[in-house]
């Protein structure tokens, strides 16, 4: 009886299942962009808009592209800050240039204009109808009309470029006051003697503002390639150049008395300046040691 019972449990009543041991599950990688996740360049490039500085956001799926053009737009304004060429600088209008005279009293020859004005060219060629015959020129008549003029300049770096014979002049102590002025404007006051002359050449170096400044130098020449070479030295810094910032001004004020016309080097002060003027006035951006290489060449 037994053995019929223990074979109908075999044959006819279910096995008891058991549960499958548990499989160790793998840990999924997180997503490449969560929601919240910052990638390297999130908060690391500052943009630059309207003039303040923020971070971009945080660097999701939907807005990785926007990030790597945010680098791109970033490199391309830094680029763009003043990437004009000197060339194109001139050619806008970042150097002006005025012309001023000094006999008995100051004069503009003509306003500022810019440096690629053909009036200027033909104001220059015209300086020796303005000359005056006196021995004593007024060069603080001719610094107070050019301090005038720089007075209503634009922002920019701005200078005065005397032109004289070193002739014995009216008004020197009220002069160097009047450079005490463009020392506070830091405005520089370049100053070029044109002759061999000694006994009064002091008083062209002292309106000189190199000491005052640490630019604006007195040049002393004899000839015209000098000429020429020390109005590109002291014009130099004014030139356009890439990355400047303003408009520049320079007023070069020349001296219109009667030692200008008196014979010098088989011509006369007053010519010597006319030439040298215009032809600086072709091309303001070659430089003093440029000019140099192409007159020793």
């Amino acid at each position: 009886m037994k053995t019929l019972k223990n074979l109908f449990n075999l044959l006819f009543k279910s096995k008891k299942t058991v549960a499958p041991a548990p499989q160790p599950t793998k840990k999924l990688a997180p997503p490449m962009f969560e929601e919240n996740a910052r990638t390297p360049l999130a908060g690391l490039l500052p943009v630059r808009t309207n003039g303040n500085r923020h971070h971009p956001a945080s660097t999701t799926r939907d807005n990785i592209g926007r990030a790597f053009s945010v680098r791109r737009e970033v490199g391309v304004y830094r680029s763009h800050i003043d990437v004009r060429s000197a060339e194109e600088l001139l050619r806008d209008g970042h150097l002006r240039i005025a012309l001023a005279g000094f006999n008995t009293c100051g004069l503009t020859i003509n306003p500022f204009n810019i440096a690629t004005n053909a009036r200027l060219m033909e104001q220059a060629s015209d300086l020796p109808t303005h000359i005056k015959m006196v021995a004593h020129p007024n060069v603080a008549a001719g610094l107070r009309i050019s301090l005038q003029m720089l007075s209503r300049s634009p922002r920019g770096r701005t200078g005065i470029l005397i032109l004289s014979s070193g002739a014995p002049m009216m008004n020197s102590a009220l002069a160097r006051e009047l450079v005490q002025t463009a020392v506070k404007w830091r405005t520089a006051v370049h100053t070029i003697q044109i002759g061999h002359e000694d006994k009064n050449h002091h008083v062209l170096s002292g309106l000189a503002t190199r000491s005052a400044l640490g630019y604006g130098q007195f040049r002393k020449v004899t000839s015209q390639d000098d000429l020429l070479e020390a109005i590109r030295g002291a014009l130099d810094s004014l030139a356009p150049a890439r990355g400047m910032v303003g408009i520049n001004s320079v007023v070069v004020l020349s001296d219109v008395s009667e030692k200008m016309v008196e014979s010098f080097q088989g011509t006369t002060r007053i010519e010597m300046v006319a030439v040298a003027l215009q032809e600086y006035l072709r091309n303001p951006l070659i430089r003093a040691t440029e000019n140099r290489m192409a007159l020793a060449a």
